[in-house]
């Protein structure tokens, strides 16, 4: 029985042992009998069915707000699963100062009767108008709390449920747990069930966007969610195959990568931002060019003498300025690692350079059809192509030598890219000034 109120749940269990009967008949209903085997074809897998409709109550009326602080126990529909909405999906976590829960287990005994009740509330929360929590954004340290707030939550109500529910019988925990957690299809694979999907995510958003704040996490959080694995296999929930590694342990063993990866992600969505804004604004770069007099004569002309290492003023995009600023910030993380051996400095050279690919892919498809009818647009391309060809000639000398991994010092380079964007250059003012052609 689920009771619901506002901001808790009350888990109760009529535990007795008329429900344990129950488990062994629809046990024996599965089982062939001696020349009745046609007769067990309504009750296949009856107590497994049976067992999936509890996990999926269990998740979606409990677990579930305990991990999702955006669900509130109102929103739960009905216990029987009926319009019931599928939340499987990845939660939009807001992190608070305390999300903890108070857990209280009290056993009322009524003549053979035993009843176990499990309550648990929010504290200390600030819901707004609406009943939600209301967002606060928290350090690195008071996440990964919150996060192993959730697992030792989430740990003792599954103690609970194994042991007043389903009298940690093995065959039963392994049910609930292999839709809970993963389970074995008929291809031999794992799929991974709406538990695991779900605190998969939230170990991704713990992950911290400041390396700072990352290396002090690198002990504490693999230990957490080790252990937190290691119960789920005592108490059969959790059900693994030889030499295999628990998803959440899977993930913690390389943290450095996933910090790499999900700074990856950041970034390029960063630099998706900007390519998507507007390509017409434009800003000034460039230095004068040097002038000098051809003759000692007082009123001898001057000429212009263009030196190949200084960008003459022109105007370009704010989209290709803040690209350039975005690489530079990225190269400067990466020279930046305190870990000059791991895999982050790759990553975010890498991260780097495909800033420019996203830049040359998205804007000629965006705004393609501008560039080439209207004068201005082809101008702003030709010059933001110019200006990042400058820039790139220098940019892997500039900061070769700042990394201090040996590999990225000799590597380092966006030299290959320069005919690139040069040509891009050459091609976009050469369509507009053909067309201008034609039309007079």
């Amino acid at each position: 029985c689920l009771v619901l109120k506002d901001h808790s749940i009350d888990v109760v269990i009529d535990s007795n042992k008329s429900l344990s009967d129950a488990f062994d008949i629809l046990s024996l209903l599965q089982e062939p009998m001696d020349g009745y085997e046609d007769t067990t074809s309504k009750f296949d897998n009856l107590l497994v069915n049976t067992l999936t409709v509890f996990a999926k109550d269990l998740f979606d009326r409990v677990l579930l707000p305990m991990i999702d602080i955006n669900t509130a126990p109102s929103d739960i529909s009905n216990p029987y699963g009926r319009n019931r909405v599928e939340r499987h999906k990845t939660p939009q976590w807001l992190w608070h100062s305390q999300n903890k829960f108070k857990f209280s287990i009290s056993d009322m005994k009524s003549g053979k009767r035993h009843t176990y009740r499990m309550e648990w509330n929010r504290d200390d929360l600030d819901f707004d108008s609406t009943g939600k929590p209301s967002e606060q954004k928290l350090t690195a340290n008071a996440r990964l709390n919150c996060f192993t707030d959730v697992l030792d939550n989430v740990e003792s109500l599954l103690a609970f449920v194994q042991e007043r529910a389903l009298f940690g019988r093995k065959e039963l925990c392994e049910t609930v747990g292999s839709y809970l957690f993963m389970r074995l299809d008929a291809q031999n694979k794992r799929p991974k069930g709406p538990l695991l999907t779900n605190l998969l995510s939230l170990l991704n958003d713990v992950l911290p966007s400041q390396e700072t704040d990352f290396f002090g996490m690198m002990e504490p959080l693999p230990k957490a969610v080790n252990e937190f694995d290691q119960k789920m296999k005592d108490i059969g929930f959790l059900i693994l195959q030889k030499e295999m590694r628990a998803p959440l342990s899977d993930f913690v063993v390389d943290l450095e990568r996933k910090y790499a990866e999900k700074r990856r992600a950041d970034i390029l969505a960063e630099g998706h931002s900007i390519v998507m804004m507007d390509y017409h604004n434009t800003i000034q770069v460039g230095d004068a060019p040097a002038r000098t007099i051809i003759s000692d004569e007082p009123y001898a002309l001057e000429s212009p003498r263009e030196d190949p290492f200084i960008l003459t003023h022109c105007s370009v995009s704010v989209v290709a300025h803040k690209i350039l600023q975005l690489c530079r910030k990225t190269l400067d993380e990466a020279t930046s690692v305190k870990q000059a051996d791991g895999c982050a400095p790759f990553l975010l050279y890498r991260v780097s350079r495909e800033l420019f690919d996203l830049f040359r892919a998205v804007i000629p498809a965006r705004h393609g059809l501008a560039i080439g009818s209207i004068p201005r647009c082809a101008s702003v391309m030709h010059n933001d192509c110019a200006f990042l060809a400058f820039n790139l000639l220098t940019l892997g000398l500039e900061y070769a030598p700042k990394f201090r991994d040996p590999t990225l010092n000799k590597t380092c380079t966006f030299v290959d890219m320069v005919p690139i964007f040069r040509q891009f250059a050459e091609e976009s003012l050469g369509e507009i000034v053909r067309r201008q052609k034609i039309q007079l």
